[in-house]
């Protein structure tokens, strides 16, 4: 309510410009981000430039910082050298530095706040820094105080795809630049896997876990405690959460056919949104996927092609149609008819297998606008994006007449009915290739 109309016009512009292509485009997932922003960021949506580290002598052990410790001859932690040659000593605690600690000789001097960054952070190898003034550079800015070389580096994909910025050169942005400190926030998140643990939960503290620790003043929390009342007094009434679509049935876009794998195909798509098969907790699934494949017991990841291990799976998640293909159902071509000892050849309808001759396959559940073209959900698919690690669930096209289609197929006890037949409308032009599906 304290924030700018600019502030709010670019923090919800922001938000809603990449929401869908990451996958946090439900009431759950901004309720749950709001609720973050209002602590992290404050009520009038200020951007941290940078974490100030304008600390006290005395304070510097106690934050705790290791490299400012030392201890008296009774055990007790005090403030070493390190703390005394950049702490700030002002009139507030001069006296109490002369006669506690027997330095007679001080005098008043500002906090050297990059000194003790890079003193506290710089060799920090769980935050991935590598000495040098790392400490100072990668400090905590934005709207979820992002720490840290190795954080940079991963939300540096989002940066350099969405706004062409490389915040491991340009830091500085991230605490200046409003659109980019929400992006960066995004995906911080994303890579935390808030898109799959958001929706239908009203526990913040799974949120916030993905931000970092608690923090306590005085004994009481003042971050984890702030933002589960700020989700339920808040943001999730101003998302209405309890009205979510989000896991119930939206007949507009909801396949017309009854094939009842389909609904398990959907529902992985919209959990896993927008993950990448190297993030989780996509990644970890897919090991799932494989575990009843034919590729059970092989221990396969993510960097073996999946697509048949997601088909199997959603077959595997019905009552009727379990054990549909045992002997090469991780693999692509053994989705064909001709090889599909419990399968046939068949005409489109949604839910059916399409096999391509680059050793892919995926399930029909529409077709485009203008109807030229097969509308496909699947796994291990990158529309475009050839990079290994990159391929996700989602939906691609193919013209109806392409060459590459090797064939249509289901299993040979479902009966297709007039209602399977009627392929539901998408505006997808995306197509999937060898390259983007490895």
């Amino acid at each position: 309510p304290d924030a700018s109309e600019d502030n709010r016009k670019i923090v919800a512009d922001t938000y809603t410009k990449y929401m869908k292509d990451l996958g946090m485009d439900t009431c759950w997932n901004k309720a749950h981000f709001f609720a973050q922003a209002k602590i992290e960021a404050g009520t009038n949506l200020k951007l941290k430039t940078g974490e100030g580290f304008n600390y006290a002598v005395e304070a510097l052990p106690g934050v705790p910082f290791k490299a400012f410790q030392t201890k008296d001859k009774n055990g007790h932690i005090i403030p070493n050298d390190l703390a005394f040659n950049y702490g700030r000593i002002d009139k507030n605690n001069l006296q109490l530095l002369q006669s506690k600690y027997n330095k007679s000789n001080l005098s008043f001097q500002a906090a050297n706040s990059k000194m003790i960054a890079n003193t506290a952070y710089s060799n920090r190898k769980d935050l991935g820094n590598n000495g040098g003034d790392d400490g100072w550079n990668y400090r905590g800015r934005g709207m979820v105080q992002l720490t840290g070389r190795v954080n940079y580096t991963n939300i540096n994909t989002y940066s350099i795809k969405y706004l062409n910025i490389d915040i491991l050169k340009e830091f500085e942005k991230v605490g200046t630049n409003m659109e980019l400190a929400v992006l960066t926030s995004m995906g911080y998140l994303h890579r935390g896997r808030m898109p799959a643990i958001a929706n239908g939960c009203s526990d913040e503290d799974k949120i916030s876990k993905i931000v970092g620790n608690d923090v306590y003043k005085n004994g009481k929390s003042i971050n984890h405690v702030p933002k589960q009342k700020a989700f339920d007094e808040i943001t999730s009434k101003v998302f209405r959460v309890n009205e979510c679509i989000y896991g119930k049935t939206n007949t507009k876009k909801q396949p017309k056919g009854k094939a009842p794998w389909i609904p398990f195909a959907l529902a992985e798509f919209a959990n896993y949104k927008g993950l990448r098969e190297i993030d989780s907790p996509l990644k970890e699934k897919i090991s799932v996927y494989f575990e009843i494949s034919s590729a059970k017991g092989l221990k396969y990841d993510y960097s073996k092609p999946w697509c048949g291990a997601f088909i199997v799976w959603c077959f595997e998640q019905t009552k009727d149609y379990t054990n549909i293909n045992n002997a090469k159902s991780a693999a692509a071509f053994g989705w064909k008819g001709s090889t599909w000892a419990k399968g046939e050849t068949c005409e489109p309808f949604v839910g059916a297998t399409i096999v391509f001759n680059f050793s892919h396959v995926a399930f029909i559940v529409g077709e485009n606008n203008d109807g030229t073209r097969y509308v496909y959900l699947g796994g291990n698919q990158g529309n475009g994006e050839s990079r290994s690690g990159y391929q996700k669930i989602c939906m691609g096209s193919v013209l109806k007449t392409s060459k590459t289609i090797l064939d249509i197929s289901k299993p040979k006890e479902y009966k297709i009915t007039d209602e399977d037949k009627k392929l539901i409308k998408y505006d997808i032009k995306d197509e999937n290739s060898k390259a983007s599906s490895r």
